[in-house]
C-alpha cells in the first residue's frame, strides 16, 4: 500500500537551501536528490515517535509515497493508543525522518562544497 508522506525540511536546513537556490539550484531538485540518496527504507514493526525539531513551513516539504505493507502498519498501530485511527504517515514517520534528515544534510553540504 502506498503511504503518502510529506517529508519535512527543518528550520536549520532553510539557510543552506536558500543559498543553493541563489546559486541556481532548484529546491525541488535538491530535495529529490536527497531522497534518492537516502538509505533504503527498512521499516520495523515498532512505533518510533516523530522528531520534535522545528520544521520550516509546508512550502519547504517534499512529498513521497513509499510502499508499506498493511501488516506492518497494523503491527505498528497496535503499539499506539488510538493507532487504528492514526494517520498511516504518523505511524512510520519516526523511522523515516532520521534517514531523511541525514541525507538532506549530506546533500546540502555536498552541493555547497562543490560551489
Amino acid at each position: 500500500m502506498t503511504v503518502h508522506l510529506r517529508l519535512r525540511v527543518l528550520e536549520r536546513h532553510v539557510a543552506g537551501l536558500r543559498a543553493l537556490e541563489d546559486r541556481g539550484y532548484h529546491r525541488r531538485s535538491v530535495l529529490q536528490a536527497a531522497l534518492n540518496k537516502m538509505p533504503r527504507l527498512n521499516l520495523e514493526p515498532r512505533y518510533v515517535p516523530q522528531l520534535q525539531e522545528a520544521s520550516a513551513g509546508a512550502e519547504w516539504s517534499h512529498r513521497w509515497g513509499p510502499s508499506v505493507s498493511i501488516t506492518l502498519l497494523k503491527q505498528i498501530a497496535k503499539q499506539v493508543r488510538g493507532g487504528e485511527d492514526a494517520p498511516r504517515a504518523a505511524l512510520i514517520m519516526g523511522q523515516i525522518e532520521p534517514k531523511w534528515f541525514a541525507s538532506l544534510d549530506a546533500t546540502i553540504k555536498k552541493l555547497q562544497d562543490s560551489l
